[in-house]
């Protein structure tokens, strides 16, 4: 594989799954012409988000999700087991993580801040395969899970192998499968 780079000029208007599946590992510029109309690509962010949805429909090495973004669409993060040590940046607003099979070697995820955590739809969860969730530069090990959350949804925290406490507050209602499932 040897794709460095893709400009998406702004005839592009339909981007139909991800047409870069497996082109991830090499890709290390992305640019989106700014009369695109359908999709933008904010510097350095390394992914290509649709304007209709603000989901990213396609992402490659080290993506740095901008804030905005809602979701991660369903394979764009199909690129390929040749990626190592890949590094995922998630914004605070993000909502929903579709069907994707993450890298075997994304290395760990980065947010902002845990509290949005708990509320993001996994249909799919990356920790499955980077295992490491950061706040930051701190990786997360304990976890106090905040008063107002009553539900810890399903895939919430799974595949998160350095996760060595929880601890539930007595407002806790229910705990959804595999929530900590490969803890």
């Amino acid at each position: 594989l040897s794709l460095a780079a893709i400009h998406l000029p702004a005839s592009v208007k339909e981007i139909n799954g991800n047409p870069f599946t497996l082109c991830g590992s090499t890709l290390r510029t992305v640019t989106v012409s700014p009369d695109n109309e359908h999709f933008y690509s904010p510097a350095s962010c390394n992914a290509i988000i649709s304007r209709e949805t603000n989901y990213a429909v396609s992402c490659f090495v080290n993506t740095i999700l901008p804030e905005g973004v809602l979701g991660i669409d369903r394979n764009a993060m199909k690129l390929g087991n040749a990626v190592r040590n890949m590094v995922l940046y998630l914004p605070s607003t993000i909502k929903v993580i579709k069907e994707n099979e993450f890298p075997m070697y994304l290395d760990k995820i980065v947010i902002p801040d845990l509290r949005n955590w708990y509320n993001i739809a996994f249909y799919s969860n990356p920790l499955a395969c980077a295992h490491r969730l950061f706040v930051g530069d701190e990786e997360v090990t304990e976890i106090e899970v905040p008063e107002d959350v009553t539900k810890i949804y399903s895939r919430c925290f799974e595949g998160m192998k350095n996760l060595k406490r929880v601890k539930f507050h007595s407002k806790i209602t229910d705990i959804y499968f595999s929530a900590f499932y490969n803890c």
